[in-house]
C-alpha cells in the first residue's frame, strides 16, 4: 500500500480552515482553530503528515499530560526547530516564558495539538494553550473528537470565542472512499469491490486502509492483475 494522504472532502476542507489561520490579519485575530470529528475519519492522518511535509509541530496529548509536561514537550520541540537542544530545567513559569519568546521571534510557527479532549478537565492545560495564542502570533490548531466543540464551549466560552476556524471531519462519501483506493492501494479493484469497501468501512478511513491492505493480500496470494467481488467472496470474514 501506498503512503498518501488523498484530497478527500474531509482533507480540502481542513487544508482551507488551517489556510485561513495561517493566512489572517495576524494583528487583528488570534491562530487558534479546532478540527473535530468521530473517530476513524482521519484527523490525526490529516495532523501528523500535513505536519511532516510543511515543518509544523505535531504534539498528541494524553491521559498523563499535565501543564508541566505539556511545556517540556512543546519546548523540547521547539528547541528541535529553532533552537540548540538543552537540558530543560526551571519552574512551569520559566519555561512558559522562554516557550513564548521562541514564538514572538518565530511568529510564522504552526502547531498541532492532537487529542485536545485529554486538556478538558484540565483548566492549567487549557489556560496554557490559549495564553500562548494569546500572547505570540504563532498559529495553534487543535483536534478532537467529535463533541469537541461543545466541550469547548462548556470548558470555557471566552476560549471558545477565540477559535477562529472550525472544520468537522464527516463520514467519507463513495467518492472519496474511490479516490483513497486510487491513490493507495498496488493493485487494481473493480468498481464492485470499490463499492463493497467503502459499505464495509461505513465511510472511516481507518476502516478502508485495512480492507485496501486486504485486497492487496488476496490478490498477491491468487496472483491477479485485477481484484473482483468474486475474489474476496468467502473471506470477507478475514478482512474483519
Amino acid at each position: 500500500m501506498k503512503e498518501c494522504l488523498s484530497g478527500i472532502d474531509n482533507v480540502k476542507r481542513a487544508r482551507e480552515a488551517v489556510n485561513y489561520l495561517i493566512t489572517r490579519p495576524r494583528s487583528e485575530m488570534v491562530g487558534l482553530g479546532l478540527i473535530y470529528g468521530a473517530p476513524g475519519l482521519g484527523k490525526t492522518r490529516f495532523a501528523m503528515r500535513t505536519a511532516f511535509k510543511s515543518g509544523y509541530l505535531y504534539i498528541r496529548l494524553d491521559s498523563t499530560m499535565n501543564q508541566r509536561s505539556f511545556l517540556v514537550k512543546l519546548y523540547q520541540s521547539l528547541q528541535y526547530l529553532y533552537a540548540v537542544p538543552a537540558p530543560i530545567r526551571g519552574s512551569r513559569q520559566k519555561l512558559y516564558f522562554e516557550i513564548v519568546e521562541l514564538l514572538i521571534s518565530s511568529p510564522q510557527t504552526v502547531i498541532f495539538i492532537d487529542e485536545i479532549d485529554y486538556a478538558f478537565k484540565d483548566k492549567a492545560l487549557l489556560g496554557t494553550i490559549r495564553d500562548l495564542v494569546d500572547e505570540t502570533l504563532c498559529t495553534i490548531v487543535l483536534f478532537g473528537m467529535q463533541d469537541a466543540k461543545q466541550s469547548l464551549l462548556r470548558a470555557n466560552a471566552h476560549y471558545f470565542d477565540r477559535c477562529n476556524s472550525f472544520c468537522e471531519f464527516h463520514k467519507l462519501s463513495p467518492a472519496d472512499t474511490a479516490l483513497i483506493i486510487k491513490d493507495a492501494c498496488q493493485v487494481e479493484v473493480d468498481a464492485e469491490v470499490a463499492n463493497w469497501i467503502h459499505k464495509q468501512s461505513k465511510g472511516t478511513v481507518r476502516q478502508i486502509v485495512k480492507l485496501v491492505d486486504y485486497c492487496e493480500r488476496v490478490a498477491k496470494s491468487k496472483n491477479l492483475k485485477i481484484v473482483k467481488l468474486d475474489d474476496i467472496h468467502g473471506t470477507e470474514a478475514d478482512a474483519d
